[in-house]
């Protein structure tokens, strides 16, 4: 994965939301497609990168928006369709979450706050740190 590509596709005012299309050079839009129809430009309507974000109020920033899409970036699943895409030896094997289909989990809110915490880190670096974050990682 070379080089992350990224828009907005659709604003919601009344969630105060936006939805964010993630993708890249070798993982397009059209592969992502999760179903056949086209928006106005010709691009799927929906792709399984497609991502609602409610956005904090007042509107953040263009550099907090920024930090906010890329904090969102889905790239343990864009990695996946690339490996998918380029090893054609992939195989993956579901057998052994055939048992979790449907099961309900309930956790204590403390242990999603600390997974939550340790994930925002990225919160405290600048447009431009993530910026090399994101390429030293995928180079």
């Amino acid at each position: 994965m070379k080089k992350l590509k990224y828009k907005i596709i659709d604003l919601n005012e009344d969630t105060h939301s936006i939805v964010v299309r993630y993708y890249t050079d070798n993982v397009t839009e059209n592969l992502l497609a999760s179903n056949s129809r086209l928006r106005s430009d010709g691009s799927p309507e929906r792709t399984r990168s497609d991502i609602s974000i409610t956005l904090p109020i007042p509107m953040p920033s263009d550099d907090e928006l920024e930090k906010i899409i890329l904090r969102n970036f889905p790239k343990n699943g864009l990695e996946v369709f690339e490996k998918m895409k380029t090893d054609k030896t992939a195989v993956n094997n579901f057998k052994k979450l055939k048992n979790k289909l449907n099961v309900e989990v309930e956790k204590d809110i403390s242990e999603w706050e600390s997974l939550f915490n340790q994930q925002n880190i990225i919160d405290d670096l600048s447009t431009e740190e993530i910026e090399q974050l994101l390429s030293s990682n995928t180079a």
